[in-house]
């Protein structure tokens, strides 16, 4: 009589070869789904969105950043992502600038360095309030371009001084009013240069001169003045 085996029946090789196959495709197409969902997710949660061009170290103005004309300034230019940070992918962008407005010297183009870039010795030829500065991709038009408006103005020409009517005591403190104007008499907004006031009869508390601080020294200026006479 033939004895019955006590051990479970084994699989036909082949046919364990062809189960732990299949097990295996499917475990692989499952986590194959899952890296392209996760790096779908990643890359629209930090996909490249727009450009972004600001004056470095801004003096404000009215609510512009203010330069003078025919001085050095810089700017930088920035590949945003649709979350508000750099995208520090963006090399391919190629900034070139662009002065819509006035005559401007700007510099060449250049490839973005981990998504942006800062452009020194900008100047603009000629004054505005405000002028555009304008940065686009010089490789690829779809892309949008990204602009900044500057006010610009002149040198200063001459300084308005105005002085309260009525008589001036020996000793007695005085407000006077400065305002920097161009050579066409347009007030200088961005002017913050120090002024020396000189004293042609007498003198100040502090001597023949007087030092108006320029910090802060917007569309006028006004100081308590003494004179010694």
């Amino acid at each position: 009589m033939q004895q019955l085996s006590n051990q479970p029946r084994q699989k036909p090789l082949a046919r364990q070869l062809f189960l732990m196959n299949g097990m295996t495709q499917k475990h692989v197409l499952i986590l194959a789904t899952i890296l392209i969902f996760s790096l779908g997710t990643a890359s629209s949660a930090l996909a490249f969105d727009h450009l972004e061009i600001t004056v470095v170290n801004p003096h404000m103005v009215g609510g512009f950043p203010a330069v003078t004309v025919e001085t050095d300034f810089s700017i930088n230019v920035r590949a945003v992502n649709s979350d508000g940070s750099t995208d520090v992918n963006a090399d391919f962008i190629h900034a070139q600038l662009s002065s819509p407005d006035v005559a401007a010297v700007l510099p060449g183009s250049v490839y973005l360095v981990n998504g942006e870039y800062q452009f020194d010795a900008l100047r603009f030829l000629a004054d505005g309030q405000p002028v555009r500065l304008r940065v686009a991709d010089a490789d690829d038009g779809s892309v949008p371009a990204a602009e900044v408006e500057i006010n610009c103005y002149n040198y200063v020409h001459h300084f308005d001084i105005s002085v309260p009517a009525g008589d001036k005591f020996v000793d007695q403190a005085i407000n006077i009013t400065l305002t920097a104007r161009d050579s066409e008499g347009v007030a200088v907004l961005n002017f913050q240069d120090d002024v020396v006031l000189d004293a042609l009869v007498g003198n100040f508390p502090t001597g023949p001169t007087m030092t108006v601080n320029g910090v802060g020294f917007n569309i006028s200026h006004g100081d308590d003045v003494r004179s010694n006479l």
